[in-house]
Formats: structure tokens, C-alpha cells, sequence
């Protein structure tokens, strides 16, 4: 989806659960949101 490395695409994927526990949201490992990752990365505007 990123057209990055499997290593490199995790790390983005820390970066955004770190950003969601600042806000309070709990997170899994390895997993983000859909719609979180599309309003980051495209732009699109999510409601949560």
C-alpha cells in the first residue's frame, strides 16, 4: 500500500499507535485504525 519495506511500514505503523495513545485511544500492535491511516496519509477527514 505504502511501496515501502516491510520493516519501514511498521515503524510508521508505531509512529501513528504512539499518536492515538497521546489522544488517548487504545491501541493494538501492528494494527491501525483504517480510517485513521487514510486521513494521515491521503488526507480524508474521519470522525472518531
Amino acid at each position: 500500500m505504502l511501496g515501502v519495506s516491510t520493516g519501514y511500514a511498521y515503524k510508521i505503523i508505531r509512529g501513528l499507535n504512539e499518536e492515538l495513545k497521546t489522544k488517548g485511544y487504545r491501541t493494538i500492535c501492528g494494527k491501525v485504525p483504517t480510517k485513521y491511516f487514510e486521513e494521515k496519509f491521503y488526507g480524508l477527514t474521519v470522525a472518531m
